[in-house]
């Protein structure tokens, strides 16, 4: 059996960028390189924003729950797994530490839908790589709990729900 190898690495350095333009009260609107949409952002409710847009907070779980589906679906493709659907909730924990706010834990729930289960040891194998190579999860200082879970068929949720893993932001 091959060896589950890593994603590929440079040897250079790799540079990233957002711009981020203020709009008024506590909104802005956030741009990045070549993509062509824009994320409208603003101070979450629970911190006195007016809500209704992304937050810091929700685009930092949504960080980390996009990278561990594109580091699993970048090891999946190169193990020759295929997976019929995927989708990841994340649910993040802030606490006052030492005077300021931080992430203390976040939570990741992915659900890998394989179509035989004969492929299910190697979804396993993929996810521990997955854990081991997502570049963002790599870099939070804060514990991430994995409640993964692998199920065989696709069953994918429907599209008007706003529940996430019995959670309704």
């Amino acid at each position: 059996m091959e060896a589950f190898g890593e994603p590929v690495k440079h040897l250079q350095p790799v540079y990233f960028s957002t711009q981020l333009n203020w709009i008024g009260n506590k909104k802005g609107i956030l741009r990045a390189g070549d993509v062509q949409s824009i994320i409208h952002v603003s101070t979450p409710v629970q911190f006195g924003g007016e809500g209704h847009e992304w937050s810091p907070e929700e685009m930092f779980l949504g960080s980390i729950s996009s990278c561990f589906m594109t580091t699993f679906l970048f090891l999946a493709r190169k193990h020759d797994l295929a997976v019929s659907h995927f989708e990841c909730a994340a649910h993040g924990q802030v606490e006052l530490v030492k005077g300021k706010y931080e992430f203390t834990e976040v939570e990741l729930y992915p659900k890998v839908h394989i179509m035989d289960e004969s492929l299910r040891c190697k979804a396993e194998q993929l996810l521990v790589k997955t854990n081991q190579y997502c570049l963002i999860t790599s870099s939070v200082k804060c514990h991430i709990v994995y409640h993964t879970e692998i199920l065989v068929g696709y069953q994918p949720r429907p599209k008007n729900s706003n529940k996430v893993n019995g959670y309704t932001p």
